[in-house]
Order: structure tokens, then sequence, then C-alpha cells
């Protein structure tokens, strides 16, 4: 039985956002699942579901990068992320590495390189990068971003 979760998507631009069941992903390699405590909508989001910037590669598309929560599952590659640890998800990663995300500056990379081929936020639950994730230092009250 495939294992579902909802994700509010833009089906259309300039619709409103639609809360639909999709597949709950699994994380695999260097990927993290984040159970979301707290979630928000960005300026840029706004503009997709308005259609001012329609340049998603495909529709229906789970919008929202800003998210905050616990680690649910990891993929095999994951070090240093343990289930249950406190997650801030970055909201400016990309999937497809170029010379912005190699200089650690992925809020610059192409908005079209952002998200995911599965759903990336919703209403319960994130999938990530585990790069895209930070934690709480155990030495400070600062947050760290995992390596």
């Amino acid at each position: 039985m495939v294992r579902t979760m909802r994700a509010a998507q833009l089906v259309e631009y300039g619709k409103p956002l639609e809360v639909r069941e999709v597949p709950l992903p699994e994380p695999r390699g260097e990927e993290v699942l984040v159970r979301v405590g707290g979630s928000g909508l960005c300026h840029s989001d706004l503009h997709l579901m308005k259609g001012e910037i329609p340049i998603l590669p495909y529709l229906p598309f789970t919008l929202g990068h800003e998210n905050a929560g616990w680690v649910e599952a990891t993929g095999e590659g994951v070090r240093g992320l343990a289930k249950g640890e406190a997650v801030a998800v970055y909201g400016g990663w990309s999937e497809r590495p170029d010379r912005f995300t190699w200089s650690g500056e992925e809020q610059l990379t192409d908005i079209r390189k952002w998200g995911s081929a599965r759903p990336a936020a919703t209403p319960n639950t994130c999938w990530c990068p585990a790069t895209a994730t930070f934690c709480p230092s155990t030495a400070s009250t600062r947050w760290r971003r995992h390596p």
C-alpha cells in the first residue's frame, strides 16, 4: 500500500492552491523527510501562484520551501542528522548543482532549478536535500548548517 500525504499544490496559474493527496516520498541518498511544525509561503510563491513568473517545469507543483520541524526519516547517505532532531529548511536549495550551489549560494541559482520532481512541502511533511537543513547547535542557541 502506498503511503500518502497532503500537499498544497498549484494546479493552474492564477488559481488558489489545492490540498491534494499525493504519494509520500521516501528519502534516499542524501535526502531528508521532515515532519513540519511550521511552514510559510514566501513572496516568490505568491508570484508563481498569480502567474507573474510562470516558469514552473510542470503542474501540479507543490509550493512552499520555508519550513521548520523534526527529522522524520533520512536517506542512507545522510550523516549527522537523527530522527526527531529539530531542523529548519533553507529556502533556496537547488537539486541541480551549478556554480552557486558549489559555492554555498543556492539562493542565486536559477529559480527553475529549485524544488523537486517530488512534492517538496505539505501541511505535515517536507522533503529536501540534507544540505538544505539547519539544526540547533548543541553548544548554544545558534543554528548550524548541516554539512
